[in-house]
C-alpha cells in the first residue's frame, strides 16, 4: 500500500473499477433468462451458473461444466474458472433447486483488471448465447 496507496487515484481506483465490473456483470446475470447468480458479489468475483426452469443440482453441475468447456474451446475463448459449492449451500440460496448432489460445479469470473469494466456487456452476451 506504500507503493500503490488505497486512495481514489491509487489502488482505490483499481479496486473500485474491478468491483464495479463485478456489480455490472451481476446485474446483467440477474436479469438473464439463461444465467443465474449464485449470490451478489462482495468484491470482484462473480459466481453463476446456466439456468432453465426445473433444474436440479445435478443439472446445474453438468450445465456449468458444459458451458465452461464450450467457453474455453470457443474460437475467441472466454476464460472462466469452475468453483464447487455444496448442494445444500446452493439449495439455501436457491430453494427451487433441490440439493441432491453433494458438490455442484458453478462458474466463476474474476474481474481483477479495471479494463474489465469495458468488456462486461460483451462477456454477458457471449455467456448467455453459449448458455442458450
Amino acid at each position: 500500500l506504500q507503493l500503490v496507496p488505497l486512495t481514489p487515484d491509487g489502488l482505490g481506483a483499481i479496486l473500485g473499477a474491478c468491483r464495479g465490473a463485478a456489480a455490472s456483470l451481476a446485474r446483467l446475470i440477474g436479469g438473464s433468462e439463461r444465467l443465474r447468480l449464485l449470490q451478489e458479489p462482495e468484491l470482484d468475483i462473480v459466481g453463476y451458473f446456466p439456468w432453465r426452469e426445473g433444474m436440479t443440482a445435478a443439472d446445474v453441475d453438468a450445465a456449468s461444466q458444459s458451458l465452461f468447456e464450450r467457453a474455453m474451446a470457443a474460437e475467441d475463448p472466454i476464460y472462466l474458472s469452475v468453483a464447487r459449492v455444496s448442494g445444500e449451500s446452493l439449495h439455501r440460496r436457491h430453494p427451487d433447486i433441490e440439493p441432491g448432489a453433494e458438490a455442484v460445479r458453478i462458474l466463476r469470473s474474476v474481474l481483477m483488471k479495471p479494463e474489465h469494466e469495458d468488456f462486461i456487456e460483451v462477456l454477458h452476451e457471449r455467456l448467455a448465447r453459449l448458455a442458450g
